[in-house]
């Protein structure tokens, strides 16, 4: 039996693209969720459809879904007031998501959606952000 080779997430960065081709990690970013990368399903039932089982086919169009993460809300920290630019101006940017081994990331480009803010009685100040990821998620080598 071979051992597991499950890593942990912990170290893993967040780099948004500040216009120039220069990537910058976003500050104090805690748990990061996605891509979701699914397809599109429809259903190609007809009245021959064998035996009565319902068919389906992939129509070819794939989607990406969104990057969703919290961070420490830092209100003087120029790499968050970057996304609520972004969300204000409806900007477009790159972002790559790097591995906690730091050897891969995956590159994607997208929009910042949403940016929601928590004031608990018992907490610490967070943001939750979501990009919503426009065209194909790349997989690469992290020079």
């Amino acid at each position: 039996m071979t051992a597991t080779q499950a890593k942990g997430g912990f170290g893993a960065k967040l780099y948004r693209d500040d216009g120039t081709g220069t990537f910058v990690a976003v500050a104090e970013v805690l748990d990061i969720n996605g891509p979701e990368l699914s397809q599109i399903i429809e259903d190609a039932t007809t009245m021959d459809s064998p035996n009565g089982w319902g068919e389906k086919i992939a129509v070819g169009v794939r989607e990406a879904g969104d990057v969703t993460f919290q961070m420490h809300m830092i209100q003087d920290d120029t790499t968050q007031n970057s996304l609520y630019s972004d969300l204000g101006s409806s900007t477009k940017r790159n972002f790559r998501l790097v591995f906690p081994s730091g050897t891969k990331r995956l590159a994607f480009s997208g929009f910042v959606q949403r940016i929601g803010h928590s004031y608990p009685v018992k907490g610490k100040l967070v943001n939750d952000c979501t990009v919503s990821i426009t065209g194909q998620v790349v997989k690469e080598a992290n020079p």
